[in-house]
């Protein structure tokens, strides 16, 4: 059988080549039309990258700035005169299986210079020796006072709340001063310091309860976590938007405490019991802040990776009760923290910005780290020269935890 040639013909031929004239006619507006579509979504969004890195640096900038000016306001220098106004104080530690605690920290309490105060400590259902070394610094204290919550009354749910409520119940003093039985005064002057902001006006005195420095990777990292807390609940408290206290060290009326309704509609959390109450009862007006060192209360920072974990884990999910304002605010900073870093990668990977932005970044990044060296100096925590360093490392720890905090039970209150 013969093959079959498949040659074209000059009518083919042109058949052909019209097909192309006309394929061309009709593709080439289209290439152009999507060469227009790719450059104009190439340019919005590096538009877009460049105005949310210009709002995420400014959201950090105009933050470190106030904190910053706060800083500088804000005086602290050593004790000298705590003024003419001294109330009577009750100063109150909860207290559970806290024997050598007790044993090193509550004389450094009890031999405060004041006129008037008394101490209660609330043994909350200890198993150790709590009870005798109690008895023994009751005989050489007489404003000593303490209170006892056995086994059997126990709460399972409220954490430190159930004994907070009883020492605050069986308080002489309108002005509550709190800390734990870990914590450590840094001078004689502690009460004296913390009660002269009491007035009037002001119900709730805000403190610092700083940790040991011992010179660990992870104490060093903790030290700059509790000063970058410390910043933003004074900073805010300065711009008179309080929404938080550490049970540290914190002082309270006991008017206000009832008048806000005390711990009702949160005795099922294991923690919070300091800042929530705060966050409820405080206001610009009745909170005032003290921030001399003399007026600091130290204590042992957690010792190794799982006490510190569990610490945290103890600690976590009483933000999300907080008023609303407050947690869009702080949102707002979590988010410009995490983008502040994400949108630098991003910006090697798309080339958005130009050097107006990078200066206007690298602008921010200077000022956060003059704040911290400055913080550091007035809050006597060392090595803040590093906080750029420990601002990343303290970015990877928040994504790593946030999960974990929002999907574990609350640790138990266990002090």
């Amino acid at each position: 059988m013969p093959k079959k040639h498949f040659l074209c013909g000059q009518k083919d031929i042109n058949r052909c080549i019209y097909k192309l004239e006309v394929n061309s006619k009709i593709w080439k507006p289209f290439y152009k039309q999507n060469t227009a579509i790719i450059t104009f979504n190439t340019a919005a969004l590096i538009t877009g990258f460049s105005i949310l890195f210009t709002l995420v640096v400014t959201v950090r900038l105009v933050y470190y700035s106030w904190a910053g000016f706060f800083l500088l306001r804000t005086p602290n220098k050593k004790f000298g005169s705590t003024g003419s106004y001294a109330p009577p104080v009750s100063v109150i530690i909860c207290a559970r299986n806290e024997a050598q605690n007790l044993q090193q920290n509550l004389p450094a309490v009890l031999k405060q210079e004041y006129p008037c105060f008394e101490v209660v400590v609330v043994d909350d259902a200890s198993d150790d020796e709590s009870v005798q070394i109690l008895k023994e610094f009751q005989k050489k204290h007489a404003h000593l006072k303490v209170v006892a919550i056995f086994p059997p009354e126990k709460l399972t749910a409220g954490g430190k709340r159930q004994a907070l409520q009883r020492g605050i119940a069986e308080a002489r003093y309108p002005c509550l001063l709190l800390t734990d039985a870990d914590c450590r005064p840094a001078s004689n002057k502690w009460i004296a310091l913390m009660a002269q902001q009491f007035s009037d006006n002001k119900q709730i005195v805000l403190g610092f309860g700083p940790y040991m420095a011992t010179g660990s990777f992870l104490n060093n990292f903790i030290q700059y976590e509790t000063l970058h807390t410390a910043l933003q609940y004074f900073s805010f408290a300065f711009a008179r938007l309080p929404y938080m206290g550490v049970g540290r060290n914190l002082a309270y009326t006991k008017p206000l405490f009832y008048d806000s309704g005390g711990f009702n509609g949160q005795m099922h959390l294991a923690s919070g019991d300091d800042d929530l109450l705060v966050n409820r009862a405080a206001t610009g007006s009745n909170t005032a802040i003290q921030i001399q060192p003399d007026s600091f209360c130290y204590s042992a920072a957690p010792a190794g990776w799982r006490a510190w974990f569990r610490q945290k884990a103890r600690h976590a999910g009483a933000g999300k009760y907080y008023r609303r304002e407050h947690v869009f605010l702080l949102s707002c900073l979590s988010v410009a923290h995490f983008l502040f870093y994400g949108m630098l990668i991003a910006a090697w990977l798309v080339p958005f910005a130009n050097r107006q932005l990078w200066l206007f970044w690298l602008l921010a990044w200077l000022v956060q780290w003059l704040v911290f060296v400055l913080a550091g100096s007035k809050f006597n925590t060392k090595g803040m020269a590093a906080a750029p360093f420990y601002d990343v490392v303290y970015l990877l720890y928040y994504l790593a935890f946030a999960p974990f905090a929002l999907t574990t039970k609350q640790v138990k209150w266990t002090r």
